[in-house]
């Protein structure tokens, strides 16, 4: 899935271990304060987008773009939140609401974003083709 197992790959699969570590730190640390969770939250995450988009880890061209796409998802998602948090006793109930069925489509759509590249189509000369023991290649209908 990666361009080649070498430093950068390394280094970039403990970047994604160390984002997960700082959120989880940041949820447990900072419990009391729903905004500081939410804005540390995010720069992690910004960080990471920024990361992704300059060091594009995976081979696919399409991979970067899908994962970069997904985690501005979870900004946005991170930023409503964010709202919320920070306009707590002003907001009505409706609107917190709102914003979380909101949230949880966003985050939803990020997550099938990363999806998609797992469920790619074949190319149609590799689906064509089958493998007879001897291992010659015919086309299908053709053996």
């Amino acid at each position: 899935m990666y361009k080649e197992d070498s430093l950068k790959t390394g280094a970039f699969e403990v970047v994604v271990l160390v984002k997960k570590l700082l959120i989880a730190i940041s949820l447990v640390f900072l419990g009391g304060h729903s905004f500081i969770q939410l804005f540390t939250i995010m720069l992690y995450s910004l960080g990471y987008y920024y990361l992704l988009s300059f060091w594009k880890p995976y081979k696919l061209k399409k991979a970067n773009t899908y994962f970069r796409k997904s985690e501005l998802m979870f900004v946005a998602g991170v930023a409503l939140m964010l709202i919320c948090a920070y306009k707590e006793d002003e907001l009505p109930v409706t609107f917190h609401k709102s914003i979380g069925w909101i949230c949880t489509f966003i985050f939803a759509a990020g997550l099938l974003r990363k999806l998609q590249i797992f469920f790619r189509k074949t190319p149609k000369v590799i689906a064509s083709k089958t493998v007879k023991p001897s291992g010659k290649t015919v086309r299908k209908g053709k053996e």
